[in-house]
C-alpha cells in the first residue's frame, strides 16, 4: 500500500459517531472513532480516525472514503519530521467548550447503558398510561356506586313506541340542582310508583309537575309495560322493571335513570300547587346534614290524613311491629308513614337499599330505612293538593286494587323473610304458614332446622301452631285420664321462658304407656293414622317407638308423645334414640307432678325440674342456653351478654354474683329482692309471667340481633 503524507488536520468541532469505553493500561487497547475533516495527500476527506493504543503507545489511522488508503503511525510521526516542535504543543481543539482529552474520557457511552436508559423511559411512560386507566376506572366506579352515571341511559327499543317511553334514545332522567327556567338543572326527579293499570291518573300528575317546572324530570315506574297504555306528557318517561332478554341490565335498572341529587317519590293522583313546596322540602332535608334523619315527607291533602309511627323490625324473629310515635314536636320524627304522603330522599341512599321500588313501596322503603337506623321527619305543611280522592271511580275497581294490595304486600313479606306483622291497634297479621299450608321449613337434619342457618329462630307462625297443637293435645289427655309430664327440651322451654324455646321446632311430652289405653286416639294407633274432627292427625311415628300429633294433613309442626314405664323406681322405654337427653331417670321426680306455666296455659312437669333437666342435659342448663346441635350451629351468647352487660340490665334468671344471664327478656333491675318469684333456690329470682320471646330488646338496637 502507498504511503501517504498526511497533511496537518483541521482541528474544528465535530460530533462522535460512537464511542467504545475502555480503561487504559499497560497493556489495554481500545479503538475510538471520531468523524473529523482530515486532508489526505490527494486531496481527498479522510474517513473516520482511528486512535489505537497498546502499551502507552498511540497510533493513528486515518481510512479513506474508499478504505484503499489508509495512514498509520504515532502522532508524532503523522505530524512530519520537519515541523516545528512549538507546532506539537498546541492546544488540543475543544467541542463547545470541552476539551479534545476530556472528550474523549467523559463522552463514552456503553450500549447496555443506552439499553437501560431507554428501558426506564419506556417504563416510565408504561406507567404513566397505567395510572391514567386506573384514574378512570375509579372515577367511573365511584359515578356508578352513587346511582348517578354520567352516560346517558341505554335505548330500550321493543318496550312500545308511545311517548314517554324511557329509551329509544332518550337520554336519562335528570341531569345534576331544583330547577325551573333560570339556567339551573334539576335537582329532583319526581318519580310515581304505586298506581293500577285499569284506572290511574299519572299523566295529570306528571302533567301538573311539568307545568310549574317544565324541566323537571318525571319517572313512571311500573313492573310490566302499563295496558291500556299511560298518556304521558313529553318530558315524562316509563320506566319498565320487568327484564327483557334483547335489552342490556341497565336498561330497568331505576338508578341509571336518574341523575338528580334527590327524589321525589309521589302517590298517584297528587299535584303541584306551587315550585317552593319542592324547595322545602329540599332546605328541610338539607338542613338534617349527615344525621339520622335522611327522608323528609309532606302529607297530602292534610296532616292528619297521616300517622307517624315507630317501626320495630325483628328480622330474627320474623316480625315487624308499628307503634304509634309520640305526641307533639317529638312526633314528626319517627321511622315509619301511614297514609298519603309525598317523600324525598337522596338518590344515593334510596339506590343504595336493596329493593328500592318495591311495592306497596312505602311499606317496603319504611322496612328497609328502620333496619339502618334512619328515620323521617313528617313536616306539618305544606300539603300537596289531590283532586282524585277517591282514587278509584267504582267499588268494583276498589276491590280490585285492594286485592292488589293484599297480594304485593304478602309477596313483599315473603321476600323479606316477614311472617308477622303487629299494628298500632294491636290486631295482628299473619304471612306464614297455618292449617293449610306446609309448615315454614323441611325436614330437620342434625337437630339443626334451617333456619338456625340463617340466623333466625322459628318463624313466630310455626310456634302458633306447635301451642295450639299442645293445648289440644293437652287438654285431651287431661280429659281422658292420661298422666302426663313436660319433656326434654319443652320442659326446659318451661323452665327458662314458660314458653318454647323460641328457636325449637316441636313439642315433647312424656306418658305413662299404662295409661294409653284411657285415651281413644292413642289406643287404636296401631293400625295407622288418625284424623281427627278438628284436623288434628294422630300417628304412631316411624322413626320410634312413641306416638305423634300434627298440627294438620298439610302441617306436619307436631307434639311428641313419649311412653314410659316404672321398673324397679326408675321410669324406662323398650327404645331409645340418640339423643342425648333420652335417658332413664327415677320415678320420684313424677311423684307428684306439679303444674308449672307453658306457653299460655297451665301444664303439669317434674316435680324438681332443675335436677331433671340437670340429670338429662347437664349441670347449669337453664342459665346456658345453646342450640340443639353445637357441632353444626352454635348460639352466640356473647353479644347479648356483652349488650346486657352494657345496659345495666339483667336477664332472666339473675344471681347477685352473676348479674347477666342471656337467655331472656332483660329485667328492670338488678335486684333478685324486688321479684315476685322465688322459687328457683337460695340466691335466684325470676321474672313474671310475659308474653315476649327470648329476645334481648334492649341490646337489639346495638348489636342488631
Amino acid at each position: 500500500m502507498a504511503a501517504i503524507k498526511p497533511t496537518e488536520p483541521e482541528w474544528l468541532p465535530a460530533t462522535p459517531v460512537s464511542a467504545v469505553a475502555c480503561r487504559l493500561g499497560p497493556e489495554a487497547c481500545c479503538t475510538a472513532i471520531f468523524r473529523l475533516p482530515i486532508s489526505l495527500p490527494d486531496g481527498k476527506d479522510a474517513g473516520p480516525l482511528s486512535t489505537q493504543t497498546s502499551g502507552g503507545a498511540a497510533r493513528l489511522r486515518v481510512e479513506a472514503g474508499s478504505g484503499e488508503q489508509a495512514l498509520v503511525g504515532t502522532p508524532e510521526e503523522l505530524s512530519g519530521p520537519t515541523r516545528p516542535r512549538q507546532s506539537r504543543q498546541k492546544p488540543p481543539p475543544q467541542i463547545n467548550g470541552v476539551s479534545w482529552d476530556k472528550l474523549t474520557g467523559t463522552m463514552r457511552v456503553s450500549f447496555c447503558q443506552g439499553l437501560l436508559t431507554g428501558a426506564i423511559a419506556l417504563n416510565l411512560l408504561i406507567l404513566y398510561y397505567v395510572s391514567r386507566a386506573q384514574q378512570q376506572m375509579m372515577d367511573k366506579r365511584r359515578d356508578s356506586g352513587k346511582g348517578s352515571p354520567k352516560k346517558a341511559a341505554l335505548p330500550m327499543p321493543g318496550l312500545g313506541g308511545g311517548t314517554g317511553l324511557v329509551g329509544g334514545g332518550v337520554a336519562a332522567v335528570g341531569g345534576g340542582a331544583v330547577g325551573g327556567g333560570n339556567g339551573r338543572s334539576p335537582r329532583v326527579t319526581v318519580l310515581v310508583r304505586d298506581f293500577e293499570d285499569f284506572e290511574n291518573y299519572v299523566g295529570e300528575v306528571a302533567r301538573s309537575f311539568l307545568r310549574q317546572r317544565a324541566d323537571l324530570p318525571f319517572l313512571a315506574v311500573a313492573d310490566t309495560p302499563p295496558y291500556p297504555p299511560l298518556a304521558l306528557p313529553e318530558g315524562a318517561r316509563l320506566l319498565v322493571l320487568a327484564p327483557s332478554p334483547e335489552q342490556p341490565p341497565q336498561a330497568h335498572r331505576p338508578e341509571f335513570h336518574v341523575q338528580t341529587e334527590y327524589v321525589l317519590l309521589v302517590p298517584d293522583g297528587v299535584e303541584l300547587d306551587q315550585a317552593r313546596q319542592l324547595d322545602r322540602l329540599i332546605r328541610e332535608l338539607e338542613g338534617e346534614g349527615g344525621g339520622p334523619v335522611r327522608l323528609v315527607a309532606a302529607p297530602v291533602l292534610a296532616r292528619s290524613a297521616v300517622q307517624c309511627l315507630h317501626l320495630r323490625v325483628s328480622l330474627r324473629e320474623w316480625t315487624a311491629t308499628y307503634t304509634q310515635a309520640a305526641s307533639g314536636s317529638s312526633g314528626s320524627v319517627c321511622t315509619a308513614l301511614r297514609g298519603d304522603a309525598v317523600v324525598l330522599v337522596r338518590s344515593e341512599d334510596l339506590f343504595n337499599l336493596s329493593t328500592p321500588l318495591a311495592r306497596p313501596l312505602l311499606a317496603s322503603l319504611f322496612i328497609q330505612t328502620s333496619l339502618r337506623g334512619w328515620k323521617v321527619k313528617l313536616l306539618e305543611g305544606p300539603c300537596f293538593s289531590a283532586s282524585r280522592r277517591p282514587l278509584f271511580s267504582s267499588a268494583h275497581n276498589q276491590w280490585k286494587a285492594d286485592t292488589r294490595l293484599r297480594e304485593a304486600t304478602a309477596r313483599l313479606m315473603r321476600d323479606f323473610g316477614i311472617k308477622r306483622l303487629l299494628h298500632p291497634d294491636g290486631k295482628e297479621q299473619w304471612f306464614g304458614c297455618s292449617k293449610e299450608t306446609p309448615r315454614c321449613f323441611g325436614t330437620v337434619r342434625d337437630d339443626t332446622p334451617e333456619y338456625l342457618y340463617l340466623e333466625r329462630w322459628t318463624p313466630p307462625c310455626c310456634l302458633r301452631a306447635l301451642r295450639e297443637t299442645t293445648k289440644y293435645v293437652i287438654n285431651i289427655l287431661e280429659s281422658s285420664g292420661v298422666r302426663y309430664w313436660l319433656e326434654g327440651g319443652t320442659l326446659l322451654g318451661a323452665a327458662r321462658h314458660q314458653d318454647i324455646i323460641p328457636w325449637d321446632y316441636d313439642v315433647d311430652l312424656g306418658i305413662y304407656l299404662e295409661d294409653v289405653p284411657n285415651c281413644d286416639y292413642l289406643k287404636n294407633l296401631d293400625a295407622g293414622s288418625l284424623v281427627d274432627a278438628n284436623g288434628y292427625v294422630w300417628e304412631r311415628a316411624v322413626e320410634g317407638d312413641f306416638y305423634r300429633v300434627q298440627y294438620s294433613e298439610a302441617n306436619h309442626l307436631h307434639v311428641d308423645l313419649w311412653p314410659f314405664y316404672p321398673r324397679n323406681g326408675v321410669m324406662t322405654k323398650d327404645t331409645w334414640t340418640e339423643h342425648k337427653q333420652d335417658v332413664e331417670f327415677p320415678e320420684h321426680f313424677l311423684q307428684p307432678l306439679v303444674p308449672m306455666p307453658f306457653a299460655g296455659i297451665t301444664a303439669y312437669g317434674p316435680n324438681n325440674h332443675r335436677a331433671f333437666l340437670e340429670l338429662k342435659f347437664g349441670e347449669g342448663v337453664i342459665e346456658n342456653p345453646q342450640y340443639p346441635n353445637p357441632t353444626k350451629k352454635r348460639l352466640d351468647r356473647s353479644r347479648l351478654r356483652r349488650a346486657c352487660q352494657n345496659s345495666g340490665v339483667g336477664l332472666g334468671y339473675v344471681l347477685p354474683s352473676r348479674p347477666c344471664t342471656p337467655y331472656r327478656t332483660c329485667l328492670s333491675t338488678r335486684d333478685p329482692n324486688r321479684s315476685p318469684f322465688n322459687q328457683h333456690g337460695p340466691g335466684w329470682a325470676r321474672l313474671a309471667p310475659w308474653t315476649d320471646i327470648f329476645t334481648l330488646r334492649l341490646a337489639e338496637a346495638s348489636v342488631g340481633v
